[in-house]
């Protein structure tokens, strides 16, 4: 294939997953499934809230304690941009953290809200055995857990490029929280880890704007932790039903 058709079906599959996002909220208001949202986002929400304060408070306690504060101005100074980059670096790591915590937390809150969401597109409940239940919810945390010590890795490492660093974490934790929104879905289709891995990989530029959304959204007060769990979730199903449409047609024909 020709490079630069590559590039341009990579760029349109990223903004495919990135407009997804944001429909999967319009699926949530045009079928009104608010009440399978108001659990998880709450959840979220609470989740949320602790990890960066505590995160926030061992960071800047442990980096203040390594100074001999006298009360003076400098010192008044100095723990004025403690705080400053205690509140920076306890964000980052809380979005690392979050992940693996919504896997374990979250996640199964949302779990109502994808079979409904499933059931409206595939006109049928989805089934999944116990055994299979399990084994993915230690695929899923061993994944999160790997991921996130590549986050943090690669946080530290890109400290030196300064505000550059939020282009870098963008896209490293949109695939991450691509992964944690997607691979739900593929719980649900009882494949195996090498076909798995197959349908992750044909999905990757979609699984990376579908979580460049969730990440920037994140961003975005109280209002992010609650709408992009579940957002996410729900446009993973839209963009994976629709792939399974596509390739059901194109078998056929």
């Amino acid at each position: 294939m020709d490079p630069s058709l590559h590039t341009k079906k990579s760029a349109m599959q990223f903004l495919h997953g990135f407009s997804f996002f944001f429909k999967g909220m319009r699926f949530i208001k045009k079928h009104s499934l608010w009440n399978y949202v108001i659990l998880p986002a709450i959840v979220s929400l609470v989740v949320a809230g602790l990890l960066i304060f505590f995160v926030f408070m061992g960071v800047s306690q442990y980096i203040l304690s390594k100074f001999d504060l006298d009360g003076g101005f400098l010192s008044t100074i100095l723990s004025i941009l403690v705080w400053i980059f205690s509140a920076f670096l306890s964000f980052s790591l809380s979005i690392l953290f979050y992940r693996v915590i919504a896997s374990l937390i979250i996640s199964p809150f949302l779990g109502p809200l994808l079979e409904k969401t499933t059931i409206i597109l595939y006109h049928k409940k989805p089934e999944v055995k116990l055994a299979t239940e399990i084994k993915n919810i230690i695929y899923t945390v061993w994944v999160n857990i790997k991921f996130s010590f590549i986050g943090i890795a690669v946080l530290l490492i890109s400290l030196p490029l300064g505000p550059f660093q939020i282009l870098v974490m963008v896209f490293l934790e949109g695939y991450f929280l691509g992964r944690s929104s997607f691979d739900p879905v593929l719980d649900l289709e009882n494949k195996s880890l090498r076909e798995r891995k197959k349908i992750i990989k044909l999905h990757f530029y979609e699984i990376l704007g579908i979580g460049s959304a969730f990440f920037l959204f994140l961003m975005i007060p109280i209002l992010g932790v609650i709408l992009a769990p579940a957002s996410g979730v729900v446009a993973s199903a839209m963009i994976r039903h629709g792939r399974l449409l596509y390739e059901s047609t194109h078998t056929e024909t």
